[in-house]
């Protein structure tokens, strides 16, 4: 078991500096990016992922998808208070947390096959951050869903705030994604 653990770590380590290296490449040419891109928790459902085109893909609400750019993975997530202020998605337990380290926690977090696969879409502007338990037979399996949009911070900072959350399809308050992220921790 421990050696499933390690070998996921190093694919999610791997995977991370490929992104990273992409990223910077990207950032380099300054190329926009044209298609979807789907990140994968476990390395046998992203190579399944990787087998499916996504150019020029339809989105469930009719819009064309545009690739999502890699440096929102290492942004801090955020959720804005209803009086205005905003929090770390990490809580006060975790702080500072990305969509990085949420892939982190839970690849460490729940093993095959209840592991969560992570699928980023980006429309008009917003970008779907979908989390699930796709291959889990659970009947109570998770579907996290909510979108994300690239923000300043008061101190000048890149952030990401999540808006429209939702759990198994129910429309809740984003601070929930803080609460069923530090249960998981």
């Amino acid at each position: 078991e421990n050696a499933v653990i390690m070998q996921n770590m190093q694919n999610l380590s791997a995977e991370v500096h490929s992104l990273a290296q992409s990223g910077i490449q990207a950032a380099v040419a300054q190329q926009p990016p044209q298609s979807s891109k789907v990140v994968q928790l476990h390395p046998q459902r992203q190579a399944a992922q990787q087998n499916q085109s996504q150019t020029g893909a339809m989105g469930a609400a009719g819009l064309e998808q545009t690739e999502v750019p890699r440096h929102i993975l290492h942004l801090p997530l955020v959720v804005r208070l209803d009086d205005g202020s905003y929090i770390s998605a990490g809580g006060k337990s975790l702080g500072r947390i990305s969509l990085n380290d949420v892939k982190a926690i839970l690849a460490q977090s729940y093993l095959p096959p209840e592991n969560f696969s992570l699928r980023l879409e980006r429309f008009a502007g917003e970008i779907q951050v979908t989390l699930e338990q796709a291959d889990s037979q659970n009947p109570e399996k998770v579907c996290l869903t909510f979108t994300v949009t690239e923000i300043t911070s008061s101190k000048g900072l890149g952030v990401l705030e999540i808006r429209n959350y939702a759990q198994n399809g129910t429309q809740i308050h984003a601070v929930e994604f803080c609460r069923f992220v530090s249960a998981v921790r």
